[in-house]
C-alpha cells in the first residue's frame, strides 16, 4: 500500500532494536534528501526546541515518473503541526543546507501501517 506524506507527518523508522519517531520538515534538494527532526524536538505549540542544532535524519527520494519515493519509513504515526517560518528560521540559525517543505509537495512510501486517522501531535 502507497501513503503520501509532506511537512508534518510523524513517521517511525527503525533502528535494530527499536524504532524512533521522527517529524518530516524539509528537503535538500541538491542531495535529494528528506530532512527530520526527532519528534521530541517539537514543542507543543509547533515551534522547534532551542536546544535543537541540527535535522537528526535524512531519507533519500529517488524521481520515479511525477511521483518522488522515499524508503525506509516503517510507520506513519500522525502529523504534528510545525509551520514553514519555523523550520527556515531554524536552517538560516545553524547555517545548515536545505529547505522547509511546502505542504503541497508530497512523498510517497510504502510503510507497514498508516496510523493518521487515529493520531495527531
Amino acid at each position: 500500500m502507497m501513503s503520501e506524506i509532506q511537512r508534518g507527518a510523524v513517521i517511525k523508522i527503525w533502528h535494530f532494536p527499536k524504532g524512533h519517531d521522527y517529524v518530516v520538515c524539509g528537503q535538500d534538494s541538491s542531495t535529494k534528501e528528506l530532512l527530520l527532526l526527532k519528534l521530541n524536538c517539537i514543542n507543543q505549540d509547533g515551534t522547534i526546541h532551542k536546544s535543537t542544532k541540527k535535522f537528526h535524519r535524512t531519507l533519500s527520494f529517488t524521481d520515479v515518473g511525477s511521483n518522488r519515493v522515499v524508503s525506509g519509513v516503517s510507520k506513519i504515526l500522525g502529523t504534528a503541526d510545525i509551520s514553514d517560518v519555523d523550520i527556515d528560521g531554524f536552517i538560516q540559525d545553524k547555517n545548515l543546507s536545505g529547505s522547509s517543505l511546502p505542504l503541497n509537495k508530497k512523498f510517497v512510501c510504502a510503510p507497514m501501517a498508516d496510523n493518521r486517522q487515529a493520531v495527531t501531535y
